[in-house]
């Protein structure tokens, strides 16, 4: 097992390749964020989002399903699967 990023999750969840951009995607839960970067852990993309994420998938036509307490969201990524 090898860390990819230096910085810390509060309850890092959801692993997920994203073929498209070339990119590891994960959240944050209790920190409430979706994040993403390269394979070598370099360009860490964080988005803040407005409750606690529980689960997420990546969209056909890229961006996001998000899944919170009590709701579903769809996020648009510029045509990209993770922010």
């Amino acid at each position: 097992m090898r860390r990819i990023t230096t910085e810390q999750d509060n309850l890092g969840e959801c692993p997920t390749w994203d073929n498209r951009s070339g990119r590891f995607c994960w959240i944050d839960v209790t920190g409430k964020k979706l994040q993403s970067c390269n394979p070598d852990g370099t360009d860490r993309i964080e988005r803040t989002v407005e409750d606690f994420p529980g689960s997420f998938a990546l969209r056909e036509n890229g961006g996001l399903l998000v899944a919170f307490r009590r709701k579903l969201a769809l996020i648009d990524a510029a045509g990209q699967g993770c922010p």
